[in-house]
């Protein structure tokens, strides 16, 4: 968890806290962008800190939270790809290419085969996928 102070004023302030048996000082420092100044501001994720900071007197006097963020990574779960075999339109009868190794392959293989031309040819996976699912083929070692 990160959390943000504020002085709600473009001011300098130096604190000084006793954190885990030392002191440290706290500055609180206005940003300057072309030549307006804002508010002062000082953010920390360490947790000894930040107790001390909301114990200290002036706390909500001269300095305020201005915002906690979770910082915490999110899990995101991967994608469920399904493979090029569930694309086929006749497993059956599918076409298995090891000789297309580059996009530029692939064009001309289709444009050969077929006299057609891919939709679109940005993405190689989005390219495998179509020519499962138009011409029935599977490039094996097209990456």
């Amino acid at each position: 968890m990160k959390t943000v102070f504020t002085t709600k004023r473009p001011s300098n302030l130096a604190l000084c806290l006793k954190i885990r048996g030392s002191y440290r000082t706290i500055r609180f420092t206005p940003p300057v962008y072309f030549g307006i100044a804002y508010p002062s501001t000082f953010s920390t994720s360490d947790e000894d800190i930040i107790a001390a900071m909301k114990k200290h007197p002036d706390f909500n006097v001269t300095f305020f939270v201005k915002e906690e963020v979770d910082t915490t990574p999110k899990v995101v779960e991967a994608a469920k790809v399904k493979p090029l075999e569930d694309e086929l339109r006749d497993p059956a009868t599918a076409v298995y290419d090891d000789t297309v190794t580059t996009k530029r392959k692939a064009i001309a293989y289709v444009q050969g085969k077929f006299d057609d031309t891919f939709s679109s040819t940005t993405n190689i996976e989005d390219m495998k996928r179509e020519a499962a699912r138009r011409w029935n083929v599977i490039f094996t070692k097209l990456n």
